[in-house]
């Protein structure tokens, strides 16, 4: 996909500026009725699902380019990222064996499936996630569940020292917000400073 001139046309005609959205939280600037999409994953759907405006908007499926031309959407041009849902226990804990026990209690099946009928967020399991969409009378939220199928998922990259490349990454975007003619070497960079670091754990 040509994700730098998708997100330097993105940027340049329809994005609220960086520093308004790091002011304000794009949640909120939507919630508010300054900006008119955005884009959230299925944690945040019990705020949206709260907000007095909940009936003003609607969940659908994230966008896809047509990269082939042929007018449809084909595997790999409608991409998400997803994260692993996981439970941890410090290495102090007075009881391991009861927090591991606990663990596996709450990554359990039967949990997992509890945990999408109270709309805690989908569960881990495939599945599971149908129960997900009735936890929100009123509102469809489909469309997550439609990514699954009909969407290309990708699992969000981690590493064991994830959060030194991941901030540095974040940083390193800020000023393309305010200046997409810096994309491509901006990523180019990105992508070199993050391997040097990977190549260190």
């Amino acid at each position: 996909m040509r994700s730098p001139w998708f997100m330097g046309t993105l940027f340049n005609n329809a994005w609220a500026p960086q520093q308004m959205l790091a002011e304000n939280g794009k949640d909120r600037l939507f919630l508010n009725k300054k900006i008119a999409m955005d884009t959230e994953g299925s944690w945040m759907i019990s705020q949206f699902y709260n907000d007095d405006n909940r009936d003003d908007y609607a969940w659908a499926m994230l966008p896809y380019e047509d990269v082939n031309g042929n007018g449809q959407c084909d595997e790999g041009e409608r991409v998400s990222i997803y994260n692993g849902l996981g439970w941890s226990a410090s290495a102090d804990v007075k009881d391991p064996a009861a927090a591991w026990s606990l663990i596996e209690w709450f990554s359990s099946k039967e949990m997992q499936l509890k945990q999408a009928e109270l709309g805690v967020t989908m569960a881990g399991y495939i599945g599971c996630s149908d129960a997900f969409v009735n936890a929100f009378p009123g509102m469809d939220i489909s469309a997550f569940l439609k990514m699954e199928t009909e969407g290309t998922l990708v699992f969000r990259p981690y590493s064991k020292y994830t959060t030194r490349w991941e901030d540095q990454a974040t940083s390193d975007l800020v000023p393309v917000w305010n200046d997409p003619s810096i994309m491509n070497d901006t990523l180019n960079r990105m992508a070199g400073d993050m391997n040097a670091l990977l190549a260190q754990e």
